[in-house]
């Protein structure tokens, strides 16, 4: 599961706003349901984030649909 989470938030690259948004929908849900992987996935996030950060990357909207939980 764990896998597929990690996998699902390197979609959120994409550029087309609907599918962000799908993949920010499906990625609440996950998020609200399975309790044990809540602190997996805000870690995941916060590792994105800083990619970004250091890398200097520039991002498809991806850091805006994650902050909006």
């Amino acid at each position: 599961m764990w896998t597929f989470v990690m996998q699902l938030m390197e979609l959120f690259d994409s550029e087309d706003p609907r599918e962000r948004e799908c993949l920010k929908t499906v990625l609440h849900r996950i998020y609200g349901k399975f309790l044990s992987l809540r602190a997996f996935i805000r870690k995941q996030i916060n590792n994105i984030f800083l990619r970004y950060v250091r890398d200097a990357i520039a991002a498809n909207g991806e850091c805006c649909h994650c902050c909006k939980w």
